[in-house]
C-alpha cells in the first residue's frame, strides 16, 4: 500500500474508533509487527480486549481487523492450533477459557466460508490480465498505473466506516460474551 494511503487509513481508523468506541486506546510498548496498530481496553485486572488494525504491507491497498483478548494485558502474538474454522462448533465459552485468543474479525460473520479472513479494499484488486499489463508497463516505462491517490483517499473513510460497523455488530458482542463467560459484567462500553 502506498505510504500516504496507509497513513490515511491509520488516521481515519483512529479517529472513528475514538468516536465510536473510545474505551479502546492505542497500545504502547509492545512490538507487534510492521503496519500493525493495536488498541486495548482493560475491562478487569485479568482481562484486556484488543482490536488490531493491519494495513497491507504488500502492493495490495487493503486493511483488516483482528479482535483479541488476554489475561496478561499483552496482545496475543502467536496463533493457536485451534483455529476458529470450527468456531460455531467450539463456541465462545471454550475460547473464553483460554488465557488469550485472537482472530480475524470476519471469522465472526463468515463462519463456514472457504476464505474466512476479510480485507477491506481501498483500491480494487486487479485481475490477472490487469496485473500482467501493469508488469509490462513497469518493465517498459518503469512505473505502473494505479488509481490516482486523491481518488483512493476518498475511498478510505467509507471502508473504515464499514470496518467499524462490523466491529460494533460482530466484535463487541463476541468480546462481551467472553467477559460474561469469565463472570465479568461490563458496566459501560
Amino acid at each position: 500500500m502506498r505510504r500516504e494511503l496507509a497513513l490515511a487509513v491509520r488516521q481515519e481508523f483512529s479517529a472513528q474508533l475514538a468516536k465510536e468506541l473510545p474505551q479502546f486506546r492505542p497500545l504502547k510498548g509492545q512490538k507487534i509487527g510492521s503496519r500493525c496498530y493495536p488498541y486495548s481496553w482493560q475491562v478487569s485486572p485479568d482481562l484486556t480486549f484488543f482490536v488490531m488494525l493491519q494495513v497491507s504491507t504488500k502492493a495490495l491497498e487493503e486493511f483488516t481487523l483482528e479482535v483479541a483478548f488476554s489475561s496478561d494485558g499483552r496482545y496475543p502474538i502467536e496463533m493457536f492450533s485451534l483455529l476458529p474454522f470450527n468456531f460455531a462448533n467450539v463456541g465462545v465459552p471454550a475460547l473464553a477459557s483460554h488465557p488469550s485468543w485472537r482472530l480475524n474479525l470476519a471469522h465472526l460473520w463468515r463462519q463456514g466460508e472457504k476464505y474466512m479472513d476479510y480485507w477491506w479494499e481501498i483500491t480494487p484488486h486487479p485481475s490477472h490480465r490487469e496485473l500482467a499489463q501493469r508488469l509490462k508497463d513497469l518493465v517498459s516505462r518503469g512505473s505502473m498505473d494505479e488509481m490516482p491517490l486523491d481518488e483512493a483517499l476518498q475511498r478510505v473513510g467509507p471502508a473504515v466506516s464499514d470496518a467499524i460497523r462490523r466491529l460494533i455488530e460482530n466484535g463487541l458482542p463476541f468480546l462481551r460474551e467472553v467477559a460474561s463467560c469469565r463472570g465479568i459484567k461490563l458496566l459501560t462500553d
